[in-house]
């Protein structure tokens, strides 16, 4: 039993218990005789340090005996159980909306099911659901929707023309200072050359067309290459996901024939060195 000392009193040699006022038992239980003993020195110390860590050690069994139940299992715990049984806890899922989100198109829209509950094949998607603008969509011009996708369904373009437009909106022109992410799940095809993922330009490479547009092809000598580029109608910027630059000036370099690329790390350039070298 602990006995509060009230106040500001310091635990000293000098503190006496002078007196003790117990509730009264419960008359069900009749009286019950106890008795105080204070324990002092460096064993009541050590015996209410062993006191508090038995507490610590049966509250912590008790925490992890509770584990193997769903009604009180907790943080990791609670999405490892099914883990022996090769059962998935929580299969991948599509990005929601956030307070930032402009625009958000999964592309997992199907033509309405038939009375047989499975859409007819023949029909096609021939607008798309804005997520962050319910009263936005966009328009599918050749995409083929119901293909298999990161999270359900998806949409096929290609290799003919096919694309999914929205109109233009006050909330697509940000000012220039305004930070901006563009992201796109897709699976490029080996046969596909050029084409654009996601854009706000009519003219891919057009300088004097401002806008910006993120396309997978075959850029710096390297196939399924990644291109950010944008302008401002007189000058352009683009950035890569991979390519070649000279180990002295950062310029980007072609290729060399029958190099293989794969991920490296930076090398410091040789002074004596004279040729042009790669990373």
């Amino acid at each position: 039993m602990t006995i509060p000392i009230p106040g500001d009193a310091d635990v000293t040699d000098q503190l006496e218990l002078v007196e003790l006022a117990p509730f009264p038992p419960d008359r069900s239980f009749g009286t019950v005789t106890w008795e105080v003993t204070a324990l002092l020195g460096n064993l009541a110390k050590l015996l209410w340090v062993i006191g508090a860590e038995h507490e610590l050690v049966a509250e912590h069994l008790r925490d992890v005996t509770a584990q193997r139940n769903t009604a009180t299992a907790h943080g990791v715990s609670l999405d490892l159980l099914g883990l022996d049984l090769g059962a998935p806890r929580f299969p991948p899922r599509p990005h929601t909306v956030d307070d930032a989100t402009i625009a958000l198109f999964h592309l997992d829209d199907v033509p309405p099911a038939g009375p047989n509950g499975i859409p007819d094949p023949d029909d096609e998607v021939t607008t798309v659901v804005d997520s962050a603008a319910p009263g936005r969509q966009g328009r599918n011009t050749g995409g083929r929707s119901g293909r298999t996708g990161r999270f359900a369904h998806a949409f096929g373009f290609g290799p003919d023309k096919s694309l999914v437009t929205v109109d233009d909106a006050p909330a697509f022109a940000l000012p220039a200072t305004a930070a901006l992410t563009v992201e796109a799940v897709v699976r490029t095809d080996r046969t596909t050359t050029t084409g654009a993922v996601v854009a706000k330009r009519r003219k891919l490479n057009t300088r004097a067309d401002a806008g910006w547009s993120l396309t997978v092809g075959t850029f710096r000598g390297i196939d399924r290459n990644v291109r950010f580029s944008l302008s401002d109608g007189s000058t352009e910027a683009e950035v890569f996901a991979a390519y070649c630059t000279d180990a002295r000036t950062g310029e980007p370099l072609s290729p060399e024939p029958g190099v293989d690329h794969r991920a490296g790390f930076p090398l410091a350039p040789d002074p004596a060195e004279d040729e042009t070298g790669h990373h």
